[in-house]
């Protein structure tokens, strides 16, 4: 990566990693399962700890997720383009170098936000115990 590459990238990263972003994206991490939880617990039994897993991850969650997916990153851009962001850019770095590392940085947001979208209730399946 060159060296305006890296910097852009720190810099599209700290823009898009703000507080009320954290908190969004943890409360579609952890309320998405919880609610999912809440909605099957009463009604099955379950003997392993996948079972439990296989069905927080059966209902709801995966129709939404290309749409949060989606929402993690995108957002940015289409405001960037509506407030005219992208020629002002433009002018100080090249604009493929501006357009890479805005895919860099969604890649590496998707995956996190993905990866804890499926591991945080595997976490949640296993730690708890099997009867209730």
């Amino acid at each position: 990566m060159s060296k305006m590459l890296s910097h852009q990238v720190k810099v599209e990263l700290m823009r898009a990693v703000t507080w009320r972003q954290c908190v969004i994206w943890a409360a579609l991490i952890l309320v998405l399962p919880t609610i999912q939880f809440l909605l099957i617990k009463e009604n099955y039994v379950y003997y392993r700890q996948l079972d439990l897993f296989l069905r927080l991850n059966s209902n709801f969650v995966p129709l939404l997720f290309p749409i949060i997916m989606v929402l993690v990153y995108a957002i940015y851009f289409v405001g960037e383009q509506k407030n005219h962001f992208i020629p002002y850019v433009r002018i100080r770095i090249p604009l493929a170098t501006y357009l890479f590392s805005k895919l860099v940085v969604n890649a590496i947001l998707s995956f996190l936000i993905a990866f804890l979208m499926v591991f945080v209730p595997f976490i949640f399946s296993v730690k708890i115990p099997t009867t209730w």
